[in-house]
């Protein structure tokens, strides 16, 4: 009887190898064959029968279960050696969120702040699978030191290079602009107290490598290329106190701040009075919002530009150079 039951046993623990078993129950499964008499049926017979029927029983709540399990978002993609995977679905013309993405790349692969992001303009270009992000500089940081930085979604994943990839970021530690590169380190110091000498050095650079300065200041003159034209107010329009409310959330979100952060650091909420419509040349209307946030000892010069007839971000960009 004992090895009968063993028997029995290993053979149910086989089947649900990958359900718990409740020794409660098991036993109260032993109790109730020992209760039963049925001598017609052979045991071999009884065992393998009943093993069948739970094995039936636990696929049932097997797939009830699955059934009943909450929808992963499509949009999830495996992480892969060299990419920075994202769940978040970018509607295919939403250049502005693909920017947004991009510097959080960039600051998580390379260690790049908001503030030394500053120092580079972006441009963001369409693609049949995602969307390409190029990060460079206008000749008042070295293009040659600096470099530029690319993100690229490409079929659901997201991948960040550096044009010095071939550049051990922790020898870039001690801050040195006598470095062949220079990553956060050095341009957090050519930001602060090393302005001078990072000046200098840019100088020599942008003279060897026939470099001119674009001084280029944040007006929101411009989306994506296309100039903007002051407009009048049209049928469709939003009102300007909700495309403000537009104008607090992008501000907040990039720079991780709270809604009354940001208006602390403001001095106030945005006026909209002061936020010229303007129209681009391809038809887009927006409300540009100007602003000056001053964290960390930095000043960033900011414009946001929100689309007048549907509320949603279009272009957000900002300097910590400076903005005449």
């Amino acid at each position: 009887m004992r090895t009968e039951r063993n028997e029995f046993q290993q053979l149910v623990d086989h089947q649900l190898a990958n359900v718990q078993w409740d020794r409660r129950l098991s036993n109260a499964v032993f109790r109730k064959l020992n209760e039963e008499k049925q001598p017609c049926i052979p045991r071999s017979t009884l065992r393998y029968g009943l093993a069948f029927a739970v094995v039936l029983l636990t696929v049932g709540l097997v797939s009830l279960s699955l059934l009943h399990r909450p929808a992963l978002p499509d949009t999830v993609v495996a992480a892969q050696p060299g990419t920075i995977a994202t769940a978040i679905d970018l509607p295919s013309d939403s250049r502005a969120e693909a920017v947004h993405l991009a510097r959080q790349a960039v600051m998580e692969k390379y260690g790049l702040t908001l503030q030394t992001l500053g120092v580079f303009r972006d441009d963001c270009r369409l693609t049949d699978s995602g969307w390409v992000v190029r990060f460079y500089t206008n000749g008042q940081i070295s293009p040659r030191l600096a470099g530029e930085y690319t993100v690229e979604k490409e079929h659901g994943f997201i991948t960040a290079s550096w044009t010095h990839d071939d550049v051990d970021l922790a020898l870039l530690a001690d801050g040195s602009l006598e470095h062949e590169a220079w990553g956060q380190p050095q341009l957090l110091y050519a930001r602060t107290t090393g302005s001078r000498e990072a000046w200098s050095i840019t100088e020599k650079t942008n003279a060897e490598d026939d470099v001119k300065v674009d001084y280029y200041y944040i007006e929101g003159t411009e989306l994506w290329g296309d100039p903007l034209t002051d407009v009048e107010p049209a049928p469709g329009d939003l009102p300007a106190e909700s495309l403000t409310d537009a104008a607090h959330s992008a501000l907040a979100r990039q720079f991780g701040l709270t809604h009354e952060q940001l208006i602390t650091i403001m001095g106030g909420e945005l006026n909209p009075q002061y936020a010229a419509l303007r129209q681009s040349d391809a038809g887009i209307r927006v409300r540009v919002f100007s602003a000056t946030l001053t964290m960390d000892g930095a000043n960033y010069y900011v414009a946001v530009c929100i689309n007048t007839q549907t509320g949603k971000l279009e272009r957000l960009e900002y300097t910590t150079l400076g903005n005449g």
